[in-house]
């Protein structure tokens, strides 16, 4: 009978227990010339945006979430010109778009969320609004997992990072069970110096945090780790990996396509 029982229960497990493969990326600058084609200022632009958007597509392939953040705002990129993005991506992507979000033209963009229809369905979104978070992270959640999926992008100032982090932790931690943080947090190198101490030593220490500290994410040459994934600590997160060269293409540069490289994340439900 405890045998019986044993098998059922790793029957059960198997048939609730599920994983989602993540993709998050700070796409710099991504508006209607690099998405589109359009709008460029020149004719050579033109045909780079034309390889930087195969590159984009070779990359978000085959996930079933992708977070991109530094998306253009509304007044420049309308929803149609995501869905035609989206669309030439030829990835059978559904997305969901954040509002505007930045308290100056210098700083707004939006965050552009793709998802896999056949695995997931959207369920709920909202934000975390504080005086204290110039950019208010975009919440997302899937009817088939617990995760609530936070993407972000951090002020590249130095005494931004820690209170605008402490500021989103307790925006996730105080409301939703299990949450997982991902994006360009600038949370290395010149904004947050190694001379401070581990970063997790000074916000989301109860947290897990999937990209150490050095890890090289951005393609200028330094080894920074800006960009960012932290989970509560009952989510399960693993094989990492920081996805690069994103140009396969000697014509173009890697800088033309991104500063920063994408990074992958499996997460368990």
């Amino acid at each position: 009978m405890n045998k019986l029982i044993f098998f059922l229960f790793l029957f059960s497990f198997s048939i609730f227990a599920g994983e989602v493969r993540v993709l998050t990326w700070n796409i710099q600058n991504i508006g209607s010339c690099k998405m589109l084609g359009e709008n460029c200022s020149s004719a050579n632009s033109e045909e780079r945006s034309a390889l930087i958007q195969s590159e984009i597509r070779r990359i978000v392939k085959g996930y079933d979430i992708v977070f991109i953040q530094e998306l253009s705002t509304s007044t420049s990129v309308s929803k149609d010109d995501i869905n035609a993005f989206v669309n030439s991506l030829q990835a059978g992507y559904k997305w969901k778009v954040s509002k505007d979000v930045g308290n100056t033209s210098g700083n707004s963009e939006r965050f552009l969320v793709l998802y896999n229809p056949i695995k997931l369905t959207f369920e709920k979104e909202t934000y975390i609004e504080k005086g204290c978070i110039v950019r208010s992270p975009y919440i997302i959640k899937f009817k088939e997992t617990p995760i609530y999926f936070a993407t972000t992008h951090i002020t590249a100032k130095k005494k931004a990072i820690i209170p605008e982090m402490s500021c989103i932790e307790s925006g996730l931690r105080d409301v939703f069970a299990k949450w997982a943080l991902l994006g360009d947090m600038n949370a290395d190198c010149i904004y947050y110096s190694k001379n401070r101490g581990p970063i997790h030593r000074a916000v989301f220490r109860d947290a897990k945090w999937y990209v150490n500290t050095g890890t090289d994410t951005t393609v200028a040459k330094m080894d920074c780790a800006y960009d960012r994934i932290i989970s509560d600590k009952t989510t399960i997160g693993r094989s990492v990996k920081v996805i690069r060269p994103i140009s396969l293409n000697p014509a173009l540069p890697e800088k033309r396509v991104s500063d920063h490289y994408p990074v992958e994340i499996l997460f368990e439900y």
